[in-house]
């Protein structure tokens, strides 16, 4: 299903309900205290079949993991899927200046672009996590990435202005355990009004239990 298909779907389910509230208001007042029910009974059954539309391609999803180069696309609820995550390349270091690892540090570079055409835009609140092939989480270091950023000078900067059609590129540093699996690099933007309204739409990457797509770094 394609995000112009998702988008008509929750609008068209939005509109009725507000319409159907209205016309279950009016309708006592035209002689049918039957119609007030009535409507209302259909606006549930039209919430429970969206709802279970979501929950179904939602449990039923599987994660994707883009390989190394490729872009992860964000689309705002405008379907404006501008912004873009790669990774370049990941460097794997035991210390970082001063800093040791307790595991391995993964000192990941991204690059941040925008495809748009005149606007200036950024991520609202980016999140970044590594993955494992169990499951588990890791949070990025910043005693890894302070090291880094005192070695090389260069900032692990996460939320600037990108101009239209530019990109930046930055640095993020992970500890990892050394006989980490499969790990794999998963971004969140999570800021923003329309986190709501996109963990409503079915089958899109912020809908809610829907599996996410990933970055690999090995």
């Amino acid at each position: 299903m394609g995000p112009g298909l998702r988008m008509l779907l929750l609008g068209f389910l939005l509109g009725s309900l507000v319409l159907g509230e209205v016309l279950a208001r009016l309708l006592p007042a035209w002689g049918h205290p039957r119609g007030k029910a009535m409507m209302r009974g259909l606006m549930l059954l039209m919430v429970g079949v969206y709802g279970g539309s979501l929950l179904t391609v939602s449990l039923t999803s599987r994660e994707r993991i883009l390989p190394r180069g490729a872009d992860l696309r964000f689309c705002g609820f405008y379907l404006d899927c501008h912004m873009a995550v790669g990774v370049d390349s990941v460097a794997r270091a035991p210390a970082v200046g001063p800093a040791r690892a307790n595991g391995e540090f993964y000192i990941v570079s991204l690059r941040v672009s925008s495809n748009a055409i005149r606007a200036t835009l950024r991520l609202k609140n980016p999140e970044y996590q590594v993955i494992d092939s169990s499951g588990r989480r890791y949070s990025r270091s910043s005693a890894g990435e302070a090291a880094f950023t005192a070695l090389t000078g260069a900032k692990t900067a996460l939320v600037q202005p990108v101009l239209a059609g530019g990109e930046y590129r930055t640095a993020l540093v992970f500890d990892l355990p050394a006989d980490i699996r499969r790990p794999r690099l998963l971004v969140r933007d999570v800021g923003g009004p329309d986190v709501l309204l996109e963990g409503l739409l079915i089958g899109d990457e912020d809908s809610f239990l829907h599996k996410p797509t990933t970055l690999a770094l090995q």
